[in-house]
């Protein structure tokens, strides 16, 4: 064989490997890039920023949850009953405010029949860039989100979705395991993998025999933070549901732990932290098809630590809670009494003795948390 028939046969059988590359890829496409879930393969769900945008574009639901990890212990099998709707659950650990609302507008161009998007409005978004993208937390996978193909090369040329994710799935089809997903109810969920209470909460305080103190001025919102504020809510979430009037947009603001709001009175940021939610408030009130509900006024819940694996993370008790507390219409926020709610959170959390979650009964022994 010459030089020349050589390269020829060596190309031809890289073009082919390249094409049953690509092809088995796009084939099982574990990150639902080009179609929904093949009935054939079981599909597990463990990589939020991957699997979220495919799930949101190719599944069939009529209603969402999603947010931060302060959604991620809802079960869709309580919203799906409670609220008589089909709901998938794509939480964003970590994510801003855009990168959710970019992911909300795939999911509504995609299924403009939505009825409902129960959404997570945590404090750490107030404060972000209407923009802001958290590349920190890894390579952003812009490929998998947008439309082009010729960057698509980074996913079916990939060696680890090979290796990693369509191999294994193809093996456990050869092995005669049945097709499907990973349940809504398990895809993120970490309450039975923690334990909860004093002890872990306030670990490092307790070690260093560390009282709470007032150690810092008062603080407020500077005129740029507020107007930041006000653009947030403006392109992150007003603007979405103004475009979808017939999507109903349940938006609640969570029940932080005691130890986080204990940590804020310390460091003077209290007042500055409900200046900002009246803010996003005070934006979203006017559409119509938001609502608003605050759990902040869960006095007992969030000044219990055994409801808490950190000092904002609580367990799925407290998802179930809300999902009922929101199917029964219950803490809603209007513009009628709006600010008295914020009033009463802000004189609890001001006078709160938070030296009393140092002495609380502990109960982390119980990782599963109180049912």
């Amino acid at each position: 064989m010459n030089a020349k028939q050589w390269l020829k046969r060596y190309f031809l059988l890289l073009g082919a490997a390249l094409v049953l590359t690509i092809g088995l890829v796009v084939y099982v496409d574990p990150f639902f890039h080009y179609h929904a879930p093949n009935p054939e393969l079981y599909y597990p769900l463990n990589n939020q920023r991957s699997q979220n945008d495919g799930i949101l574009r190719h599944f069939d639901y009529n209603a969402i949850i999603t947010g931060n990890s302060m959604t991620e212990n809802f079960r869709t099998s309580e919203a799906d009953r409670l609220f008589g709707l089909d709901f998938v659950k794509t939480s964003f650990s970590g994510a801003t405010y855009r990168e959710i609302n970019d992911r909300l507008t795939t999911a509504l161009d995609t299924h403009p029949d939505t009825k409902l998007v129960i959404r997570c409005l945590d404090f750490y978004g107030f404060f972000q860039a209407p923009d802001a993208l958290r590349q920190e937390l890894g390579s952003y996978p812009d490929y998998l989100y947008d439309r082009n193909p010729f960057n698509d090369v980074k996913y079916v040329l990939n060696k680890d979705i090979i290796f990693q994710r369509c191999l294994p799935i193809l093996a456990q089809r050869l092995r005669g395991e049945p097709g499907g997903v990973t349940p809504f109810d398990q895809y993120s969920y970490w309450s039975d993998q923690f334990p909860y209470g004093k002890n872990t909460v306030l670990k490092k305080r307790l070690e260093l025999q560390k009282p709470y103190v007032q150690e810092s001025p008062v603080v407020h919102l500077t005129q740029e933070e507020a107007d930041r504020i006000r653009a947030n809510a403006r392109e992150n979430l007003v603007q979405l549901a103004l475009d979808h009037p017939d999507t109903q947009f349940y938006c609640f603001f969570p029940p932080f732990g005691g130890a986080y709001w204990g940590s804020l009175w310390e460091g003077g940021g209290l007042e500055k932290t409900f200046e900002a939610q009246r803010l996003y408030i005070e934006a979203c009130l006017p559409c119509e098809n938001i609502t608003l509900f605050s759990f902040l006024d869960w006095f007992d819940v969030i000044t219990d630590l055994n409801n808490y694996k950190d000092d904002s993370h609580y367990g799925a008790w407290i998802n179930t809670k809300m999902l009922q507390a929101m199917a029964a219409g219950e803490n809603r926020l209007t513009r009628e009494n709006y600010q008295a709610h914020l009033q009463r959170v802000l004189d609890f959390y001001s006078t709160f003795d938070y030296n009393t979650l140092l002495t609380q009964e502990d109960l982390e022994d119980t990782p599963s948390g109180p049912q």
